[in-house]
């Protein structure tokens, strides 16, 4: 009988088809719920993974938040800036990322809207940002999106303060550097493909006149937004709006002479008809400033040849030549030739006074004779520009004082050609007299160079009789009250800096205009902006350590390169390293002591001595040490030789006496040098310990007990630079080394006791606070990571960077703490460790 096979559905049961029915819907629902539940997991990620991106809706939702909320905002509002700055810093100098940098540009524009303690710092990160990038046609866009947030932002937003704020200064200040950018796209060709976004750039700048009376009593402000208009105007001009109608003849430029080429340069340039096509494009003076900029970046112009040294003058003469023109040519090249001048006169004194050349006053036997009839327009030089020149000459001129390190360019900028602080007092105190008798000015010895001080005795009138004199004294105020904030800082200058003071004080007490005494209130601002004129715009010397000013180990590496990069390119005569130790003491130096067994492998005395000038003592001794220590085992010397090993020894411990004034590289490599040898053997890190211990007084030679100071307080007297990079040595030996008795040293010192390394650690504020206490300390006598928590001092600008000693020395203990944890046999010192 044929088996037949009945198929059935529940296995578990016969259940009833409604019941299935409920049974399948909670399938599906629960199914539904885990989909959801996914999602939701993915969408929480990548809210994590974007966090710290900047977005519309974050900005909207902070400025609409409470304050209480707005508080807890601004943690992520800090790490959102950090994370900026460093892209901002590692995307300039990469000119294939440069939609990322612009997205940067984008996101701190963003991000500087909200309403927070930080918007101040995402201004000048944002200004920084748009100084230091390199130009890149790409860039085109998010420029213009970034003039329009700009141009709304001030029109409806900044210009309904009561009163001015620094936010709207900064504010003018980018929105003046991204016009400059367009303007060079312009210069370029490249800004003619975006006719749309130049007809929605003209809608931004209607109305942008009105905003001068609400900056009336401001005239940097006032100028800043008439450059802006001018540059709008050109870069809108193709779609029938804001034409400008003081536009150069460029009809002119055909017959200005094309300036000589050094003949080095010849057969890399393209011929003369190909020359003056690319002239055309140019006003000779922005042509002529360019030429100079290319030649003074390219050339020494310190140790140039005759050849060359000729063709460097017939530029600046060419360059000066311009100056019967300048009158008639476009003020924003005018404006940008100033600029380009300004970048290389801070390393340059002929730079400055072509310069002051441009703008000097002479008479009219000394023109040429088809220009004697312009009496008015050159005799009087710069007094005869219009104040939108002169203002924007007054700040070129502080960008290079500030800029620059040679104290003749800064006194030259300031007070021009005259040497007598008397005199230079006697002018601030007759100053009323040189206004109200404007002839008395050209009767002045200090007449002959253009400088701060003589912008403070300016005097003349506009076409409609208006007195705008004022607008040139407040800037010249303004910018000697900004260049005595910076000088407060340098110590070298102090003298300049007392002068300064006393001049700016002298003014004060005899000015009777209380529109340009205004100028002080607005010199105090905390304007990070104008510190950026120290930095040279060209060169790739960016920002990096204001964005990893937290963390000193990050801020050592990049003053490590900095230092060893100034070394490497100081042959080219850029960026010479002023602290560069003096090797003429070296040949006086000890030769130490060689093994016998190895006498007759060295060469003679002399060739020795030669390659020890090469060193630095220091330098020299440590390499000597190392390599015995390398040949030899050190626990297993003759007599012979352990003497020698001692002599090392002690002949690279005397060179502490000397320490803080060598190389700080060259210490640096020192330490690296004997802590790879450290790790082995416990008397290579006592010789560490010894050369930054502490000593009395009494125990110094003679001719070292002056230097109380710098040798008394041991490690503690060294910069903070030093100091992190001894405490990455001692981390680095504790780590590699398989003795516990090197760990325990490295950690604690000589204290054995863990009740008192744990009191250590509960009194520290009490050593942070007294720092006298830290000397009668029993722990004092070796140098350790635990000593590190207990660093107190302040540098030559009474700041206290102490902090970054005690932060470095926590690390490094965490950092060893985290690699004990997998050595079992250290488990005790791990533990204790972990108890500290």
């Amino acid at each position: 009988m044929p088996v037949q096979k009945i198929s059935f559905t529940h296995r578990f049961g016969i259940i009833s088809s409604s019941y299935k029915q409920k049974i399948e819907k909670d399938i599906e629902q629960k199914s539904q719920e885990s989909d959801r539940s996914s999602s939701t997991n993915s969408s929480n990620h990548t809210k994590k993974h974007l966090l710290l991106e900047v977005t519309e809706e974050f900005v909207r939702d902070y400025n609409k938040a409470s304050a209480s909320e707005r508080i807890k905002q601004n943690e992520v509002i800090y790490r959102m800036l950090q994370r900026l700055k460093r892209k901002a810093t590692q995307l300039q100098m990469h000119t294939e990322r440069s939609m990322q940098l612009q997205m940067t540009w984008a996101e701190l524009c963003l991000l500087s809207q909200c309403k927070s303690s930080y918007q101040e710092e995402c201004l000048t990160t944002l200004y920084r940002a748009l100084i230091y990038s390199p130009l890149n046609m790409t860039q085109i866009p998010t420029l213009f999106f970034l003039s329009e947030t700009i141009l709304y932002w001030i029109k409806n937003d900044a210009i309904l303060e009561p009163f001015l704020t620094s936010t709207e200064l900064k504010l003018l200040k980018i929105a003046q550097i991204i016009f400059q950018l367009l303007y060079y796209h312009y210069l370029e060709g490249s800004t003619e493909p975006y006719e749309e976004l130049k007809i929605r750039l003209s809608s931004y700048l209607d109305g942008l006149e009105e905003c001068e009376s609400a900056y009336s009593s401001y005239p940097n402000a006032v100028w800043c937004i008439r450059y802006i208009e001018s540059v709008g105007s050109v870069l809108v001009a193709s779609v029938g709006k804001h034409a400008l109608s003081s536009r150069r003849n460029t009809s002119s430029v055909a017959n200005f002479p094309i300036p000589q080429i050094p003949p080095e340069d010849l057969d890399k340039t393209t011929n003369k008809s190909e020359l003056r096509t690319s002239v055309q494009e140019l006003s000779p003076i922005l042509w002529h400033s360019v030429n100079l900029w290319s030649f003074a970046k390219k050339y020494s112009t310190n140790s140039l040849t005759e050849t060359m040294n000729r063709s460097f003058n017939e530029i600046i003469l060419s360059l000066i030549n311009c100056r019967y023109e300048l009158l008639n040519e476009n003020w924003i090249d005018v404006v940008i030739t100033f600029q380009i001048l300004a970048d290389i006169a801070k390393t340059n004194v002929d730079i400055l006074e072509t310069i002051q050349l441009l703008a000097q006053s002479e008479s009219i036997t000394q023109l040429p004779g088809h220009k004697q009839t312009d009496n008015q327009m050159i005799s009087h030089g710069w007094r005869s520009w219009s104040w939108k020149l002169i203002v924007h000459l007054c700040e070129c001129l502080t960008s290079i004082c500030i800029g620059t390190e040679q104290a003749l360019i800064k006194r030259k900028i300031l007070f021009g050609n005259e040497t007598s602080s008397d005199n230079i007092l006697a002018y601030a105190r007759n100053i009323n007299t040189f206004t109200t008798e404007p002839n008395t000015v050209s009767q002045s010895k200090n007449n002959e160079h253009v400088c701060l001080m003589q912008m403070l005795t300016y005097q003349t009138k506009d076409e409609n009789d208006e007195d705008l004199s004022w607008r040139i004294r407040y800037m010249g105020l303004l910018c000697m009250s900004q260049i005595y904030k910076h000088l407060q800082n340098e110590r070298r200058h102090k003298t300049l800096s007392n002068l300064l003071w006393m001049f700016i004080h002298e003014y004060e007490q005899n000015e009777r205009d209380n529109r340009i005494l205004e100028a002080l209130k607005v010199g105090r601002f905390d304007d990070n902006i104008i510190q950026s004129m120290k930095y040279d715009l060209t060169e790739s010397q960016l920002e990096c350590e204001s964005a990893y000013s937290s963390y000193p180990n990050a801020v050592w590496c990049i003053r490590y390169i900095e230092s060893v990069g100034s070394v490497l390119v100081a042959s080219v005569g850029k960026h010479a390293l002023s602290s560069r130790r003096n090797t003429s003491s070296v040949a006086n130096f000890p030769i130490p002591q060689i093994p016998p067994e190895d006498l007759d492998k060295t060469t003679n005395k002399s060739e020795l001595r030669t390659s020890v000038q090469e060193l630095s003592p220091i330098l020299w001794h440590s390499v000597n040490l190392w390599s015995f220590a390398k040949k030899y085992s050190t626990n297993s010397l003759t007599e012979t030789m352990n003497r020698s090993f001692n002599e090392i020894i002690l002949s690279l411990i005397n060179c502490r006496y000397e320490l803080l004034n060598e190389n700080w590289i060259d210490v640096v490599i020192t330490f690296q040098i004997l802590a790879d040898i450290a790790k082995t053997n416990v008397d290579i890190l006592e010789t560490i310990q010894l050369l930054a211990q502490s000593e009395s007084t009494t125990q110094l030679p003679v001719h070292r007990q002056t230097d109380n100071q710098l040798i008394s307080h041991g490690w503690r007297s060294w910069s903070w630079k030093l100091i992190v990079h001894l405490c990455e040595c001692l981390t680095s030996i504790c780590i590699g080394t398989e003795q516990a008795l090197i760990k325990r040293k490295i950690l604690f010192g000589n204290e054995t006791s863990s009740d008192n390394i744990l009191a250590y650690a509960r009194n520290i504020n009490t050593f942070t606070t007294e720092p006298n206490t830290v000397s009668q300390s029993k722990n004092n006598e070796h140098v350790c990571l635990m000593q590190m928590l207990t660093y107190q001092t302040k540098d030559e600008n009474d700041e206290d960077l102490s902090w970054r000693i005690r932060y470095m020395g926590l690390l490094c203990m965490s950092q060893i703490y985290k690699h004990l944890q997998n050595e079992r046999r250290h488990k005790t010192l791990s533990n204790l460790l972990w108890i500290t």
